[in-house]
């Protein structure tokens, strides 16, 4: 009976292995292009491929597999294989386009395609995603599929919304889709997330379907329901040989469109023939000889008498390849916390078992969870001697032991009143955990002006103080300097007097002084340095500029990034710009900051208290504007910035927002000449520019006056340019 149960499994395998995938492509990163074709790409490394870069408009960029795939068989046009696809992407939207608005509009945004040519369609480029000619009702003729990430509304083809994921058969007119344009939705096209899509097709049920999950930050896992589905027949769409592949598109805009990473698969189409064709009669032969038909059949016992001794031998070995894999991973357990108690010998906190903590948080129950982060969650924890502690119980991608040594060195070698200290760690059956002072005032994040609990002037300001103490040993109290790379408002944790200790060294590092740190995926969104959303890299400047957000957060009171705003107020950083910018820069201010309490300044007169604090946080939002300074090499050091937050120094503000620049301004664009006027606060003047494409800038003016100023000029989006003209210069040359 056993073995007639082998045989059966045996001979089913036999009958379901060609209906394997056929064809594969991975690109896991795209240091290696091979195979692929590459239109109007501007980076391809290993960081991922940049279809358009921020900060040109009317750009196209696609990567398509060089060789068409055969998607039907050649003489019967109602079938085609199913395929399946995955990606992962982000949508860079400058930080000048005010979201929302009727100007700096987004766009156009990313689409994966199935074309039957490689080739760009002529009056496509920079608009349309790049696999249209133009919004095209469907016609059959087109024989395009695709699924849109789209940050463009047309009305004309009657887009949901600017924001919004979509299936494209033969036009641009979405057949389904759903709107993602909620600020709320972590779907949220705009909001520079990293997105993971898949699409699949499954021909014998004709149904496409489409899932898509924010993974910034997070384990990439596919939802259980697609977010976007349709019941369409393609067969009636694909021609036999097709183009697989994935486009960007500008539009009017300045987006940029980053790949990190492209799978796709799909069946063998001589497969897909053979099953949904019928049976073939069996034929016999006269005389000695045997038929073709009975030679195919013991071809076939032969080839399942095979396959039965494969699979037994198989199952003989599995048992000892399990023994062995168990003793192994024993091994290798063993070996892993050998070496952290190797490594974590000389640390100066205990160790606890696994046993311990478990105990002290309940089992690790959901009720005692009160904080989540990149690098694990967080539990409330009672530990036998009755002291309440917090248990950071790490993620597995921490859990291997060199990282997580690493950590216990640089946490327990940092001590410092406004750094929360390390009480304990763990390192036991397979778990890895950090013990800390439990603070019950929780974190910064919970005090803005909109909950219950506001704290009050000095207060914030000792707070401030307290993180930009910790900042300045981080990076230059150590010998080496160590980077925070997570400085936000829920990683600033407050004691019972509300002293500020900055925690979740989860993601720190220790680097030279000088050294530059490449980044995936770390930090949080709305308080990273551009120069990290963009290249990846830090250096103790990028903690500069989060600690420069998180200071505007606390005088302003309100999120970082607030989608309830109407647009211009929707960013937080732009927003006091724009205000600094119209002379009205202490609008920003929470307006309970200057409530009635009974601080340090209520012995003197209530008009000097106020002319007092409005002098210290105008210093607190010049300093914070200048630490988001776009430049990295323009920004304060924490060393300045604790000194101007110590004596309250007012330091000056350019007058205009500088921006970030593009990554290549210059490139596939002709001389830009722009007229600009300029004034020096009692005279202006008007002159002509020239911007060439190899970055070198020409005035051409002669000037009448001595005239240093600062220029922003009106060149192509994200580009600002500084000069300084002396007297009788008629023409300036600087690149």
């Amino acid at each position: 009976m056993g073995v007639s149960w082998i045989v059966l499994l045996a001979y089913s395998c036999l009958l379901l292995q060609p209906c394997c995938k056929a064809f594969e492509l991975v690109y896991e990163s795209f240091e290696e292009t091979r195979d692929l074709l590459l239109q109007g790409v501007y980076i391809a490394n290993e960081s991922g491929l940049w279809l358009t870069q921020p900060g040109h408009n009317l750009t196209t960029g696609r990567t398509l597999y060089q060789w068409p795939l055969p998607f039907k068989p050649s003489n019967a046009s109602s079938l085609l294989a199913s395929f399946n696809t995955s990606f992962s992407f982000q949508i860079v939207v400058p930080p000048d386009v005010q979201l929302g608005g009727t100007d700096d509009r987004t766009g156009d945004g990313l689409a994966f395609f199935i074309a039957p040519s490689p080739e760009l369609l002529p009056e496509s480029t920079g608009m349309f995603l790049g696999v249209a000619q133009g919004l095209w009702a469907p016609q059959s003729d087109r024989h395009l599929f695709a699924v849109e990430f789209d940050t463009y509304k047309n009305a004309q083809i009657n887009d949901t919304s600017d924001n919004h994921i979509g299936i494209d058969i033969n036009g641009m007119a979405s057949l389904a889709a759903i709107d993602t344009s909620n600020s709320s939705n972590a779907l949220n096209l705009q909001m520079n997330y990293n997105f993971t899509a898949w699409v699949s097709y499954d021909s014998s049920t004709e149904e496409i379907e489409v899932w898509a999950v924010n993974n910034s930050g997070t384990e990439v896992v596919r939802p259980s329901s697609p977010c976007v589905t349709l019941a369409y027949d393609l067969s009636t769409v694909f021609l036999q040989d097709m183009y697989v592949g994935l486009s960007a598109s500008s539009g009017q805009s300045a987006e940029g469109h980053k790949v990190f990473s492209w799978q796709f698969s799909m069946e063998d189409v001589q497969v897909v023939q053979s099953s949904a064709s019928p049976a073939p009669k069996q034929s016999t032969s006269k005389g000695g000889k045997p038929s073709s038909a009975s030679r195919s059949r013991r071809k076939q016992i032969i080839i399942v008498l095979v396959a039965v001794v494969s699979v037994i031998c198989g199952l003989l070995l599995v048992p000892c390849f399990v023994l062995m894999l168990k003793k192994w991973m024993s091994r290798a357990a063993k070996s892993a916390a050998n070496k952290v108690l190797q490594l974590a010998s000389d640390c100066s906190v205990p160790r606890y078992s696994y046993n311990k903590l478990r105990r002290a948080t309940n089992g690790f129950a959901a009720k005692n969870k009160i904080g989540q982060g990149a690098s694990g969650n967080v539990f409330k924890g009672v530990l036998p001697n009755g002291s309440v502690v917090a248990v950071k119980r790490l993620k597995d991608g921490l859990k291997r032991e060199m990282k997580f040594s690493s950590e216990i060195r640089i946490i327990t070698g940092i001590r410092h009143c406004n750094l929360l200290q390390l009480r304990g760690w763990c390192y036991d059956k397979g778990e890895a955990m950090l013990v800390y002072d439990y603070m019950p005032n929780g974190s910064l994040d919970r005090y803005r002006s909109k909950t219950k609990i506001i704290l009050d002037s000095e207060k914030r300001l000792n707070i401030l103080k307290g993180v930009a103490a910790a900042l300045e040993y981080l990076h230059n109290g150590l010998g080496a300097c160590v980077l925070h790379r997570d400085v936000k408002a829920g990683n600033v944790l407050l004691t019972d007097s509300f002293d500020a200790m900055l925690g979740d060294f989860g993601l720190a590092r220790l680097i030279s002084r000088d050294e530059v740190v490449t980044m995936t995926a770390a930090g949080t969104p709305s308080y990273m340095a551009p120069e990290v959303i963009y290249t990846g890299k830090a250096t103790d400047k990028a903690d500069v500029y989060s600690f420069g957000v998180l200071a505007l957060e606390v005088a302003c009171g309100r999120q970082v990034l607030d989608g309830s705003l109407p647009p211009q107020e929707m960013r937080l950083v732009d927003w006091i710009w724009l205000l600094n910018q119209s002379n009205k820069l202490m609008e920003a201010l929470d307006p309970a900051l200057f409530d009635n309490d009974n601080d340090a300044d209520d012995s003197q007169g209530d008009a000097e208290i106020v002319i007092m604090r409005e002098t210290k946080w105008r210093c607190v939002l010049h300093m914070g504007l200048l630490c988001c300074h776009p430049f990295p090499e323009n920004r304060l050091n924490m060393r300045q910035v604790n000194q101007a937050l110590q004596d309250f120094i007012l330091l000056p503000l350019p007058a205009l927002q500088p921006l970030y620049p593009s990554l290549c301004p210059f490139e596939n664009s002709d001389p830009i000449v722009r007229q600009v006027s300029l004034s020096d606060g009692s005279s202006s003047i008007s002159a002509e520019v020239e911007l060439s494409r190899e970055g070198k800038l020409t005035l051409y003016s002669g000037l009448p006056w001595a005239l240093a100023m600062e220029l922003r000029l009106a060149v192509p989006r994200n580009l600002s340019l500084y000069l300084l003209w002396d007297k009788g210069n008629s023409e300036t040359t600087m690149t």
